[in-house]
């Protein structure tokens, strides 16, 4: 081995031990005393030391930002760990702490390059330019460099591409949620891009997934944006394949009309419904009173076919509660005798859920009320079929003083007392 091989190989062994024992550091205090401003300032110095030290590595022309990227996650995950221990545990963060932190991770970011799972680390969000960092790096190395797809997505043996996606796919959720827009236009012009180029690489279901993330929540898009978000999805889902995204996307559909793109969520929510996944995907509850509220699409045709499928044994909870859910959230008459064949006596308490609003998929009581009227007359329609289960309905905290007022309680009491 030469001497100057000799002299890289004994650079990179030292900036590694200085990588590990900074890592280790770093998550020492995180599981011990946590960030502050006195921590930071011990600290900072060793890190721009490592920094230094990788910067030296690349002037010798030994070693590239891509060998360093791929030695530095443990460094990433324990100082977002300990930013986030920190930001956590405190009701508002100290400014100067925070633009010191970010201004560090952009030098880092610059130095180092990036590990792709580093977009599940928390960094996106803090500073506009720490975001920049992020995102030219995903462009310029992460993005192009693989493709995607969907093939064996829940196998635990997953190919680079299907990590790939997933890597996308948390980017760009990322950036929604942290309403760094701009960039994120950027990430969607790249991957309308890429597509375009090798779409036999990028294959368009996987760049669907990966895009529709943006509507984890509403977003609030510009004109120039909107636009741009339409013309990527107008551009991907003609040769999507329906099945590729039965129901799972259905909450983003949904949330992608909230944003404004109303004609494109439309056309998305139609090729969706027909797949009963769909109420597995999303609160059932409010899934067809929102797409209602947020859209021109009618579900009361679609009813019929849910409550069939209730009525058959298929899907019967998450049909039911889908049924229930708009004859009690909306404005429009629903109540329809002999729609549903109720099948057992405990379904009741879905109606109790409702009206309680206590299940995890709460809904938001300024968005959705339970309409009044709507049900009495399904309380009368569940006794009606099943007379065995209104003792029950009676003695439930949040059905019984409505049940208790019905005419069909009277009557039941009635015969009761008599011995009928």
């Amino acid at each position: 081995m030469t001497a100057t091989r000799q002299d890289a190989l004994k650079n990179a062994i030292g900036f590694i031990t200085q990588l590990e024992a900074t890592s280790a550091t770093l998550q020492g205090l995180k599981e011990g005393q946590g960030l502050n401003l006195v921590e930071w300032g011990w600290v900072q110095p060793r890190i721009m030391d490592l920094l230094g030290a990788a910067t030296d590595l690349c002037q010798a022309k030994v070693y590239d930002r891509t060998w360093l990227a791929g030695c530095s996650a443990p460094f990433y995950a324990a100082i977002t760990g300990l930013w986030q221990r920190y930001a956590g545990a405190v009701d508002e963060v100290d400014a100067t702490l925070k633009a010191e932190f970010a201004a560090l991770m952009v030098n880092a970011v610059e130095v180092l390059g990036l590990p792709a799972e580093t977009y599940d680390y928390g960094l996106l969000g803090l500073t506009p330019d720490l975001d920049r960092s992020i995102v030219d790096e995903a462009i310029l190395r992460h993005l192009p460099a693989k493709g995607m797809s969907i093939q064996g997505k829940h196998n635990q043996n997953e190919s680079d591409e299907v990590l790939h996606q997933r890597q996308t796919e948390h980017l760009v959720q990322r950036l929604a949620e942290a309403k760094a827009l701009a960039p994120l236009m950027e990430v969607i012009d790249t991957m309308g891009l890429l597509h375009a180029s090798a779409p036999a690489k990028w294959q368009d279901a996987a760049l669907f997934e990966s895009a529709i993330k943006m509507f984890t929540n509403p977003v609030a898009l510009g004109d120039a944006q909107r636009s741009k978000v339409e013309t990527f999805f107008r551009t991907i889902w003609p040769v999507v394949d329906t099945h590729d995204f039965s129901g799972g996307s259905i909450n983003e559909f949904i949330n992608m009309a909230k944003s404004g793109l109303v004609p494109e969520a439309e056309t998305l929510i139609v090729r969706t419904l027909p797949h009963f996944s769909a109420l597995y995907s999303s609160n059932a509850i409010t899934l067809l009173p929102a797409i209602e509220r947020y859209t021109t699409l009618r579900m009361a045709p679609l009813i019929a076919k849910i409550a069939e499928a209730y009525n058959n044994g298929e899907n019967d909870r998450e049909a039911l509660q889908a049924i229930m859910g708009y004859q009690l959230l909306t404005a429009e008459p629903t109540i329809q005798e002999n729609l549903l064949q109720f099948s057992y006596d405990g379904h009741f308490k879905i109606i109790a859920q409702i009206v309680a609003n206590e299940r995890h998929e709460k809904f938001d009581p300024t968005e959705f009320k339970v309409n009044e009227t709507h049900l009495n007359d399904l309380l009368a329609e569940f006794i009606a079929q099943r007379p065995n289960a209104i003792n029950q309905m009676a003695d439930d905290p949040y059905l019984g003083p409505i049940v208790r007022t019905l005419p069909c309680y009277y009557v039941h009491k009635l015969e009761t007392d008599l011995g009928l």
